[in-house]
């Protein structure tokens, strides 16, 4: 992503190593993101009223919303409660939920308890996964903004404090990216397919030794290799650029096949 080659400039920066490649590529990264990010942003706008319409319970687990209601507010944070079906220490705006949702200030919003506890989702987990993901969205929008700042003032390759924000920032795409994951699979909770099809209906006859065993041996398999990739990743950062002699190669232009003087 644009972070992780943000992060990995930034570090080069710091270090005082390959400074013109990595400020290319911080700069490469930092427009990219200027683009990026927000089209990612509006996208986001628009899977959020497709799945209003079509999977309103997710996004009252999403917004932490149990009643139904016309201008309902944007719960920015809270402890939602499953048993008492209610928010604690809720932080709200007016009106924003429906306003982002429906694109109506006044647009009606479905309540979790609209349907019964058994057809609900498991809103804790939605609503804080959720909120990771935009959390670290706005985190990028406002990494993307202070890099034009400080590009306008011809200090983006000279702070190094927003070096060290950028490495900070290199594994938070990914984390985003899970989060959404978990808000996506878990919001459509209880349905395997939705409305039609419950998760405890197309579980298999699978016992659950069987289940446990296969997926202990799954992370075990798939640790390895991530360790061993990302030793050799940081492997490869710390020794950092290669300078290639050009006069090693044989430069053979528009040559796919070799020359064979004449010879039929």
């Amino acid at each position: 992503t644009c972070f992780v080659v943000a992060g990995v400039s930034s570090y080069f920066l710091i270090k005082k190593r390959h400074v013109k490649a990595a400020q290319i590529c911080l700069s490469l990264a930092m427009w990219a993101g200027l683009i990026l990010v927000p089209l990612q942003i509006g996208v986001g706008d628009v899977v959020g009223t497709t799945m209003y319409r079509y999977q309103p319970i997710k996004t009252a687990a999403i917004e932490g919303l149990w009643e139904t209601q016309k201008g309902a507010p944007l719960v920015l944070l809270a402890l939602p409660s499953q048993k008492t079906q209610t928010n604690k220490y809720a932080i709200t705006i007016p009106y924003v939920a429906s306003l982002l949702n429906t694109h109506h200030l006044d647009g009606k919003m479905l309540g979790l308890k609209s349907v019964s506890s058994e057809d609900q989702p498991r809103v804790a987990a939605v609503f804080f996964s959720f909120r990771i993901m935009v959390g670290i969205g706005l985190l990028m929008l406002l990494t993307v903004l202070i890099a034009g700042l400080l590009r306008y003032k011809k200090v983006l390759f000279t702070n190094h404090y927003f070096h060290k924000w950028c490495i900070a920032l290199v594994p938070l795409g990914f984390i985003a990216s899970i989060s959404g994951w978990l808000t996506a699979e878990i919001g459509r909770q209880p349905w395997v397919v939705y409305h039609l099809m419950r998760t405890n209906i197309a579980v298999s006859a699978v016992n659950a030794q069987d289940v446990f065993i296969s997926f202990g041996l799954l992370i075990l398999a798939y640790g390895i290799v991530f360790s061993f990739y990302m030793y050799y990743l940081f492997k490869l950062i710390r020794h950092g650029l290669v300078k290639l002699d050009a006069k090693e190669f044989n430069h053979m232009p528009f040559q796919y096949m070799p020359d064979t003087h004449g010879d039929t």
